[in-house]
């Protein structure tokens, strides 16, 4: 089994080694945001270009994307006509 976070496979272990029983309310807390451990996701998404942390790299990015759904989205609606 592949777990995609640190806190939901210590907490599997702990299951599995009886230190937290089936029949216990068991709350897991997921604090982090992914970005020190994004080497699980290798493989798993097809690799895109890495923009560096700047606001306005940031929001060009989100623009870019925007323009490319809108243009998408006008290819579907001369399809479906």
């Amino acid at each position: 089994m592949l777990f995609r976070s640190v806190t939901t496979a210590v907490t599997a272990r702990l299951y599995a080694h009886g230190r937290i029983q089936r029949d216990e309310l068991t709350v897991s807390c997921i604090t982090g945001n992914g970005l020190k451990t994004t080497d699980c996701l290798n493989g798993a998404y097809e690799q895109s270009e890495a923009i560096r942390p700047r606001l306005a790299d940031f929001e060009t990015y989100v623009e870019e994307q925007a323009a490319a759904r809108q243009q998408l989205s006008l290819a579907w609606e001369s399809y479906v006509r």
